[in-house]
C-alpha cells in the first residue's frame, strides 16, 4: 500500500468516526447546559482535540471552526455565543459525514 493510500484510507476512517464524535460533543454539551462542570470539561476537551486533529485530515474549515469555539471557551464568551458557535460546528461536522 503506498503512502497516499494509506493516508486516504486514516482519512475515510477519520471521517466515519465524525458521527460518534459529534454525539459525544452534543451529549456533553446538553449537559453542560444544565451547569455540569464535568461534562463542560469534556466538552472543552473534546473540540480542543477535534480543532486540532481535523485540519490534519484535510478538514482545515472544521479545525478552524473548532478552534473558535475551542478559543471562546476558554475565553468565557457569553452563552448565546457559545451555542451560536457550536450549531455552526454541528452543521459542519454534517456535511461532512460519509453518506
Amino acid at each position: 500500500m503506498s503512502a497516499e493510500q494509506r493516508l486516504q484510507e486514516l482519512r475515510l476512517r477519520y471521517l466515519a468516526s465524525l458521527s460518534s464524535k459529534l454525539d459525544d460533543l452534543r451529549s456533553h454539551w446538553i449537559e453542560a447546559q444544565t451547569g455540569n462542570a464535568t461534562a463542560l470539561d469534556e466538552f472543552r476537551t473534546k473540540v480542543h482535540k477535534l480543532a486540532g486533529s481535523a485540519p490534519a485530515y484535510g478538514l482545515t474549515s472544521l479545525g478552524a471552526t473548532a478552534r473558535t469555539l475551542d478559543e471562546a471557551l476558554i475565553g468565557e464568551f457569553p452563552p448565546d455565543e457559545l451555542a451560536r458557535l457550536f450549531q455552526r460546528l454541528d452543521r459542519q461536522i454534517q456535511e461532512e459525514l460519509p453518506l
